[in-house]
């Protein structure tokens, strides 16, 4: 689907679907646009979609059920936008599906289809299969995001001299999906000195200490 931006440009939206933040904000039919740094919901589809009254006043911005007057969620305004308060939510995408008038260009096909295959690669695939399209001076943005490095970490200060002189701990979940054993945490303890690493699975926060 073609989205024409207030600038006149025009983007794409290749997937669309459904996203639930909450068990009571579920917004559907949801546009993914690759083009956008910036998640926007629209006023008028999240009624439509929600059934719900969206309220505005000077710092923030309230969503609540039509019938109940329910507090769905609020918005806290921010450099003159309302942003989404997301603490404390699931946010996943639930379902999306391929528009089927989307075409892909004979150059990129392969490309895709290959997992996304360097050019010298496919030049050497098409010496053997000529029937596969490559255009050496195409751009493509997922190689190009997939192939962003980080920085360097600095160097720490805490340099332990021994095993055990220095440990790091991290807890991470809860998991959405709980293991056989019903456990949704798991601990990492990390050894500075010899990086050897230990992890422990927990069913609550209080089994750390």
């Amino acid at each position: 689907m073609s989205i024409k931006l207030p600038t006149g440009h025009v983007s794409i939206a290749i997937y669309s679907g459904t996203v639930k933040f909450s068990l009571i904000l579920i917004l559907y039919d949801v546009f993914y646009v690759p083009d956008f740094s910036y998640n926007l919901l629209s006023v008028s589809k999240m009624n439509s979609s929600l059934n719900s009254i969206v309220s505005f006043n000077g710092f923030q911005c309230l969503i609540q059920d039509k019938k109940t007057m329910r507090m769905i969620d609020s918005n806290d305004k921010r450099e003159d936008m309302y942003y989404l308060n997301l603490e404390n939510k699931l946010a996943c995408s639930a379902s999306k599906t391929i528009h089927s008038n989307i075409h892909l260009p004979d150059s990129a096909l392969w490309h895709f289809r290959l997992g996304h295959l360097s050019f010298s690669r496919m030049n050497l695939l098409k010496s053997i299969f000529p029937f596969v399209h490559v255009d050496s001076k195409a751009t493509c943005d997922v190689c190009h995001f997939a192939k962003h490095r980080k920085l360097p970490f600095l160097d720490n200060c805490n340099n332990a001299s021994k095993p055990f002189d220095l440990i790091h701990f991290d807890i991470w979940g809860p998991i959405s999906v709980p293991s056989i054993h019903k456990h949704v945490y798991f601990l990492t303890a990390v050894d500075d000195y010899s990086k050897y690493t230990w992890l422990t699975l927990m069913k609550t926060k209080s089994e750390t200490h």
